[in-house]
């Protein structure tokens, strides 16, 4: 088996059901946790589409990894780069983050703090409470 087996991460993470739904299901709860206002819809929505990026991006490494051909340091290969990109998306959410951290009240940002902060007890850092 080895570093994440021939099928390990990959076919452990597909078939949980539909990822999209659930983030959005996560990012709802988010939002109503957080009681964005109106002023503040710009960030949320730009922090949202972020993420729905994110997603996306994440669920193509999945399927890239699932389906890995060649040697195996051709597929240790393959996966450094989708970890080097999975390191420019973070970087891209981060920068979300941050631009709408600054848009909330003190109030918002201890929720956002407790729901990032805290991932222990979560499944895959979700927020807590999200399923």
């Amino acid at each position: 088996m080895g570093m994440m087996g021939e099928r390990g991460m990959a076919a452990g993470m597909m078939g949980r059901g539909d990822p999209t739904a659930r983030m959005e299901n996560r990012l709802g709860a988010m939002k109503a946790q957080l009681q964005i206002t109106p002023q503040q819809e710009p960030a949320w929505d730009a922090f949202k589409a972020q993420a729905k990026k994110q997603a996306d991006a994440m669920q193509s490494m999945r399927t890239t990894l699932f389906e890995a051909k060649g040697n195996a340091p051709e597929r240790m290969e393959q996966r450094t780069q989708l970890m080097q990109a999975r390191v420019a998306g973070m970087e891209t959410m981060t920068a979300a983050m941050k631009t709408l951290y600054a848009e909330l009240s003190p109030g918002q940002q201890a929720i956002l703090n407790q729901q990032f902060g805290a991932m222990r007890g979560t499944r895959r850092g979700a927020p807590a409470g999200a399923q």
